[in-house]
């Protein structure tokens, strides 16, 4: 994904897109369940189990946006080039309004080819100030063509919080371009980016982030729970994914501002492709907490089993950064590091009990670097960089040169 400063400029400010069907339930006796009130669509509420030839849309002019569907239950979107989303609950305006979806035992398969098809997606625009929540449980499946799989966007000044349970798989295929992550959960304007997944199944994306929690401004915190059992494929070689303005992660968690990131993952995660980290945690003067469990696998140059960083901002270095893995780590590219973290206010602890091994050049085990602000050239001392490895690569000492 896009260097901190500018995700914006690369996506992640959704459209707010509307479409004008209504969903359609196929073999359903009763269309009684598709009364609204005045300020929502059809899908507002519940909506019972059936096959869904267009949009499930739950859609609210003011206040709250809550929509459930239960299975079984197929959504499937027609292949075409305009936008459209599989399943979607909007909040569109009011200063308390949130914004809900609730999914149990659903299949969703979006064909469509246009930009940001999203498959199962729970929107708050700017102007509303409510919180908002995505819940999946029971066993829950979602291919799409081009768009993020599984999407809480939260454009407003709420928080955003992603409960996934049960069994989930996900599978975004779009080529050729970025910014299809399999999960995501945003926020725009300071709001906290919440993450509690306990489900098992498989993420596989080939142009975005496999799990992606972002807070793009005004220091919302970042929390991510991935639980052991989901297993994270990413495939970078795809034309048009792997390019160094938006290199793209397994898991990447990241706040913009003043926030704080706190991540603890037991995922399998396996990347192919430059630039493709297993693990990415970014804060800009705030701190960084990764709790690595599961095994990690890199393939190729610039790729990091576990990547952290703490960034200066205008008004001062960035936060420390603590790390505890006992997660196995494999990288084979050149400059990739199984742990790598740079902090700008020269605070770092790495606690390591997993195997690490590196294959490739110039690529450490473990490599901590303080980027403190470098002195003029009178007052400059002995500069240091340590590095150190797990036990199976050999113990390298500090490097001190002038």
């Amino acid at each position: 994904m896009p260097h901190v400063g500018s995700h914006s400029s690369l996506g992640k400010l959704r459209k707010s897109l509307s479409l004008s069907t209504v969903l359609v339930p196929t073999a359903l006796t009763s269309v009684a369940w598709l009364l609204a009130t005045p300020s929502a669509y059809a899908a507002c509420g519940n909506n019972p189990p059936g096959n869904y030839t267009s949009t499930v849309l739950c859609q609210a002019a003011t206040g709250a946006a809550n929509l459930t569907i239960t299975g079984p239950s197929n959504v499937t979107i027609n292949p075409g080039t305009a936008t459209a989303f599989g399943i979607q609950s909007w909040a569109q305006g009011g200063t308390g309004a949130t914004v809900s979806l609730n999914a149990s035992n659903v299949t969703v398969f979006n064909q469509r080819t246009g930009a940001n098809s999203v498959g199962i997606y729970a929107l708050a625009d700017p102007s509303t100030g409510g919180n908002g929540t995505l819940t999946l449980s029971g066993t829950n499946s979602v291919t799409t063509n081009f768009g993020t799989g599984v999407l809480l966007n939260i454009q407003g000044t709420g928080s955003g919080t992603s409960t996934i349970g049960g069994v989930l798989t996900v599978d975004s295929r779009a080529i050729g371009t970025d910014d299809n992550d399999g999960v995501e959960t945003t926020t725009h304007q300071g709001g906290n980016a919440t993450l509690i997944m306990t489900a098992t199944g498989s993420i596989t994306v080939r142009g975005g982030n496999g799990i992606f929690i972002d807070s793009l401004s005004n220091g919302g915190n970042i929390r991510g729970d991935i639980a052991a059992g989901m297993t994270v494929n990413l495939d970078n070689t795809i034309a048009g994914a792997n390019n160094a303005r938006n290199p793209n992660s397994g898991i990447y968690a990241v706040t913009q501002t003043t926030g704080n990131v706190d991540l603890t993952t037991g995922a399998a995660i396996n990347t192919q492709g430059a630039r493709a980290d297993g693990i990415r945690a970014v804060a800009v003067r705030g701190t960084v907490n990764v709790n690595n469990s599961g095994p990690i696998q890199t393939t190729g140059d610039n790729s990091r089993g576990i990547e952290m960083t703490t960034t200066a901002g205008t008004a001062g270095p960035g936060g420390p950064i603590t790390a505890t893995n006992s997660g196995s780590i494999q990288t084979q590219g050149l400059n990739s590091a199984g742990i790598l973290a740079t902090s700008t206010d020269g605070n770092l602890s790495i606690t390591n009990t997993g195997q690490i091994t590196t294959n490739g050049r110039e690529s450490s085990g473990i490599q901590a670097v303080a980027a403190m602000p470098v002195p003029p050239r009178s007052t400059r001392g002995p500069r240091c960089e340590q590095t150190a490895s797990s036990a199976s690569e050999s113990m390298r000492r500090a490097a001190l040169r002038t």
